[in-house]
């Protein structure tokens, strides 16, 4: 069913019938009843806590002999699943700059094949581009820069990929002339 007949269909309701179906969606289905929960009282920051438990599993899969089983499609619907409750837009930056820094933390433990790796870091410039768009980015790049500085997080290759992806974000945005 697409949205116009989903209009349709919720304006021919009466108000009555309108709770009774919304009651029993809250009552059927979990990712409703979270959804309705986080609109009633949202509170952002136990959300992204709750979703960054989610990815700190995630990354924590892991095979025998220490290397990685984090699946990136796992990944990426979290992070589709997060906007979708409209955190806010620092909140979702924070959120993909985690995923990227917690993947530095157990890469450290893990083996993480060089396509992992290439796939974090494409978060990076995802965040960078909703900062970009939320005029936010020079307080970004100041947070992936101080990523890519300190030897004692991630291999050397996790944080080269961090500044090539910093560095192809930087070449493709036009920063005003002060």
């Amino acid at each position: 069913m697409s949205k116009t007949q989903l209009k349709k269909e919720i304006a021919s309701l009466t108000k009555g019938q309108l709770q009774q179906l919304v009651l029993e969606a809250y009552t059927a289905r979990k990712e409703i009843k979270e959804y309705f929960d986080y609109f009633l009282n949202p509170d952002p920051q136990a959300l992204a806590d709750k979703f960054k438990e989610a990815v700190a599993k995630e990354l924590d899969r892991r095979k025998r002999g220490g290397i990685s089983k984090a699946r990136i499609s796992v990944i990426k619907k979290l992070i589709k699943d997060f906007a979708s409750y409209q955190p806010g837009f620092q909140h979702e930056i924070d959120f993909q700059l985690f995923i990227v820094a917690y993947g530095m933390i157990v890469e450290q433990s893990l083996y993480f094949p060089e396509k992992l790796i290439e796939n974090l870091t494409s978060f990076i410039e995802s965040a960078l581009e909703l900062a970009e768009r939320n005029e936010v980015l020079e307080d970004t790049v100041g947070v992936v820069t101080r990523m890519t500085s300190d030897a004692d997080h991630g291999t050397r290759t996790y944080r080269r990929y961090i500044k090539s992806a910093l560095e192809h974000f930087m070449s493709t945005i036009h920063l005003p002339k002060k």
